[in-house]
Order: structure tokens, then C-alpha cells, then sequence
């Protein structure tokens, strides 16, 4: 007898549930993916990759700064804008911080998986880094604008809540060490563009100047682009937030016993930011039907 697949949420997943059952069906369930990526997605995914080999390497002077943006690079091959912006912000945190990060880098890129009984989370950290002498999960992030409302958010984020107090569990017994809470190290994106064709200017601006123009933003800016903000794990939350992971797999499970899931049209193209699932339902499709569009716009993970 064949035992049915035992059922594995992520961080991620549970994210695109409590956004759109639809859209956490074509992702997770076909495992459907847009053939082309959008573009804020692979400017975080750079500097995420640049990141990770820059605090994970034995060096970091200027030779390593260059050696991590050439393979973030050929990881994601991005050009134009979004390479100019990505890289200038790499090399701006390089010359913010150097060797004088506020923690130290353990480990990064750790994957973990933890036994909630009818279910498994997994997921991966961005890295365990020691402040003060005390362990915590380390979370980078890019953001537009880096101010006290997006601070504040950090502190009630649900990825905060999950890899604070599910995934701390494998980790402690993977170190060790008691995890004392998460430490979100933040970088902004430039917010300047590329300057176009004017009657003075016969050409848009070469790829050089505008980088040029980037480091220069992060000189003005100063401190204000880059924020550490240091998340404590409190005890007395942590069963609330098992309890309420319990009840996001129970919302799955409803959904995949009927083999319904319904869509979320509030959040199909939520402050200018489209679903990347969009053109698949626009054109009819289903979950019993997904159309031709699936297999010109979308691709198998």
C-alpha cells in the first residue's frame, strides 16, 4: 500500500495561502512559475545572493566585494537598472560596514525542517549570527523606504513569528545554543532613476553614471539605508504562534479535501504589484482546467 505524500508547509506557502488559495495551488500544488521573473523580485534576489557569499566567505576585502557580485551576477543576470541599483547597493553596505558588522556570521543559507505532527515546516534562513555573546536567526531584507512604520511591522511580521519560534527549535538542537530571537538586517533600495533623453541629452544615461549616481544617493543617505533590527523571542507568544500555524494547515487541508480553492481578488493586483498568477486566471483557468496559457506563460519548478 502507498503511503499518501506527507504534507510539507513553508513559510512561504503558508503566506501565498492567507493571500490567495488560487494562487498558493498553481505555485504549490502544480508548481507552476512565471517564465519571466519580475523585476523587484530579482533585485532582492541579487543582493540576497550577494549577501550570502560576502558574510559567508573567509574574506571580505575588496577582491572578495568583487569575486561575490560577479557570481551573484551569473546567478541572476540582471543588466541595466536593476544591476546598477543592486550592485551600488551591495557596495554601499560593503563600505558601510566592512568587517565592522554589528553580529558575526556563524553560518548561512540553513536549512531547517521541524515535525508539527499531521504536517512538516521547512524552510531555509538567510543565516545564525552571535550578538553579545547570544545566538540569533538572521533575516536580510530590501526595502523602498526604510522608516518607523516599517520598523514597526518587522516586530508583528509572520516570518518573524515562524522562524522565531518553530524553526529556533531545530536550530538550538543544531548549535547547540538557545536562539534568542531574530535579527533583521535591512538594506534600502536606491530611489533615484536612470536619467532619460532631454533636449540636452541625446542619449539616456550610460550604465556607469547611473551606478555613479547610486553610490552617490548612499553617501547622502548615510546611516539611514541600512538598519539592524534585533527581534526578541518572548516565551509566552510562542504557543500562540504554533497555534495559529495548526490553524493555517487546517485551512489547506480544507481546501485540498474539496479540491477548492477559491481566489482572492482583493489581492490580484494589490498596490500596483500584480500576481505573477494573474494572466492564468484572467484567461479562464482552473485548477481542472488551466488553459494554454499555463504552458506558454508558465513553467514547471
Amino acid at each position: 500500500m502507498i503511503k499518501p505524500k506527507r504534507v510539507t508547509l513553508t513559510y512561504s506557502g503558508i503566506k501565498d495561502i492567507l493571500t490567495c488559495q488560487r494562487r498558493y495551488y498553481w505555485s504549490r500544488e502544480i508548481g507552476l512559475r512565471p517564465i519571466d521573473v519580475p523585476a523587484p523580485l530579482t533585485y532582492g534576489s541579487f543582493v540576497h545572493e550577494f549577501l550570502d557569499l560576502y558574510l559567508g566567505g573567509v574574506s571580505r576585502d575588496k577582491q572578495a566585494t568583487e569575486e561575490a557580485l560577479s557570481q551573484a551576477k551569473e546567478r541572476f543576470p540582471s543588466e541595466g537598472d536593476i544591476f546598477c541599483k543592486a550592485s551600488s547597493t551591495c557596495k554601499a553596505y560593503v563600505e558601510r560596514f566592512g568587517d565592522g558588522l554589528p553580529f558575526e556570521v556563524l553560518d548561512t543559507e540553513v536549512k531547517w525542517v521541524v515535525d508539527m505532527g499531521a504536517f512538516d515546516m521547512h524552510g531555509r534562513v538567510d543565516g545564525v549570527a552571535r550578538k553579545d555573546g547570544k545566538f540569533y536567526i538572521l533575516e536580510h531584507k530590501t526595502a523602498s523606504k526604510i522608516d518607523d512604520r516599517y520598523v514597526d511591522g518587522i516586530w508583528r511580521d509572520l516570518q518573524v513569528s515562524i522562524y522565531g519560534y518553530i524553526a529556533s527549535e531545530f536550530l538550538e538542537q543544531k548549535y547547540g545554543e538557545k536562539i534568542e530571537g531574530v535579527i533583521y538586517n535591512v538594506l534600502q533600495k536606491p530611489t533615484i532613476r536612470r536619467l532619460g533623453i532631454t533636449k540636452k541629452r541625446l542619449a539616456p544615461e550610460a550604465d556607469d553614471q547611473f551606478h555613479a549616481r547610486c553610490m552617490d544617493w548612499y553617501e547622502k543617505q548615510g546611516d539611514d539605508a541600512f538598519h539592524v533590527e534585533v527581534v526578541p523571542l518572548l516565551s509566552h507568544q510562542r504557543e500562540d504562534v504554533l497555534r495559529e500555524v495548526i490553524e493555517y494547515y487546517f485551512l489547506y487541508e480544507f481546501a485540498r479535501s474539496r479540491n477548492f480553492w477559491p481566489r482572492n481578488t482583493q489581492n490580484c493586483n494589490r498596490i500596483g504589484l500584480k500576481c505573477p498568477f494573474l494572466s492564468l486566471c484572467d484567461s479562464g483557468g482552473t485548477p481542472a482546467q488551466p488553459g494554454p496559457i499555463a504552458e506558454t506563460m508558465y513553467e514547471k519548478r
